[in-house]
């Protein structure tokens, strides 16, 4: 977390990284020169070749103004202490007595400034933990090394802000001063967070009422048999694993369950089919109920595998219904309005669609235009095709 002084602990950082790069390259060029943080109004022309770094802007750091909000209750109470995310915006002037100088100097900065683009926490830690600068009062020392900008939770980075002609004639207009040979650099991001403590919740009175308990999960492997012709009451088998407990049961599709018959097991569950289950492509399931403390929470499934029930044809004769001969099939279980429903007749290469019924019924019409003969056929209801047939077209 930084303080209020991390914004000054920043502009000494920069100072320092400007002051130990320009050391050694600069000696032999420029005997003496200095390193300010002035405003431009406040430089003095002196003997020495001068670099000064302004904070001319502070501006609100886009990616974190809106961490941690709301930050206040509605009474007004603060509830976060969410950062005070700014970025720092420089000017970096250079002045010089000779011809030359104050482009050497400039120079200078903008390498060091290019090869040190982040405070990295070691360097922070290290500058201000070290020797206090001179030029820097002890008063003002103090603060900054005690910024905590080494801990705050993200690095600040240092980058060239592009400044146009107008932008910079504009500024230095303000500033009042003659334009200097200058350039502009962006410091991001100062976490600053307000000194205060939050109001800690309420210590707690009554302990939540947890529970932990494995969920029950069964496995089946195989259903036999897969494929079977309907009638109440058929006994099936199914097999995997974790299939008993308390409470399970096997449902047939999206509607129909069953309990599991006695003598079945964890790893083998019969059953017998229920009355309600239509004809045709459907699956067969394993529902376990998962209880914790006093509450029972919905039924946990199984995988499901597929579960072939084939209609049954109890007879298929050809009448004639209003003067067009059909065939009427009686089958069991009815077959809803909503299932498909087709004759399959030997030598016809399309499948004959059922006429439509408004309500379950176990009797459905074929229309036929076949030539008069014997056929094998087989009803198909959602898929599952019935046992060979013979229909008889006088």
């Amino acid at each position: 977390m930084s303080t209020g002084a991390a914004v000054a602990a920043v502009t000494a950082l920069i100072r320092i990284v400007l002051q130990g790069a320009m050391n050694g390259p600069l000696a032999p060029a420029v005997a003496n020169f200095t390193i300010t943080a002035l405003p431009p109004d406040r430089v003095v022309p002196a003997e020495t070749a001068q670099l000064n770094l302004f904070l001319y802007r502070t501006t609100p750091n886009p990616g974190w103004r809106n961490v941690e909000l709301p930050s206040r209750s509605s009474d007004g109470s603060r509830r976060t202490l969410p950062p005070l995310a700014v970025d720092l915006h420089y000017l970096l002037s250079a002045h010089g007595k000779l011809e030359l100088e104050a482009e050497l100097l400039l120079g200078h900065a903008m390498a060091a400034l290019h090869g040190m683009p982040l405070l990295t926490r070691p360097f922070v830690t290290g500058a201000l933990s070290g020797v206090r600068p001179g030029d820097i009062q002890d008063a003002l020392w103090s603060p900054i090394s005690q910024s905590g900008l080494a801990e705050q939770e993200e690095v600040v980075t240092i980058s060239m802000e592009p400044l146009s002609v107008d932008d910079l004639v504009k500024l230095w207009s303000v500033l009042g001063e003659k334009y200097r040979t200058s350039v502009a650099y962006v410091a991001t991001v100062v976490l600053i967070r307000p000194d205060e403590t939050i109001p800690q919740a309420p210590p707690v009175t009554e302990p939540a009422r947890v529970g932990v308990a494995p969920l029950p999960h069964a496995v089946l492997d195989a259903v036999t048999p897969g494929e079977l012709d309907f009638a109440a009451d058929a006994p099936l088998t199914l097999t995997g694993r974790r299939l008993l407990v308390p409470g399970s049961q096997v449902v047939f599709g999206g509607g129909p369950s069953r309990d599991p018959q006695p003598g079945s097991t964890s790893t083998d569950v019969r059953v017998l089919l229920p009355a309600a289950v239509p004809a045709g492509l459907s699956t067969v399931r394993v529902t376990q109920p998962a209880t914790i403390g006093d509450t029972t929470r919905p039924m946990e499934r199984s995988n499901p595998l597929p579960l072939t029930v084939r209609p049954v044809v109890v007879s298929a004769p050809v009448v004639d219904a209003a003067g067009s001969p059909v065939v009427r099939a009686t089958l069991t279980p009815d077959v809803a309005p909503s299932q498909e429903v087709a004759l399959l007749l030997d030598g016809v290469p399309d499948p004959i669609a059922a006429q439509a019924h408004p309500l379950p019924t176990g009797t459905v019409d074929f229309p036929i235009a076949v030539a008069a003969g014997t056929y094998p056929a087989r009803v198909r209801v959602d898929g599952a095709a019935s046992q060979p047939l013979t229909v008889v077209v006088p």
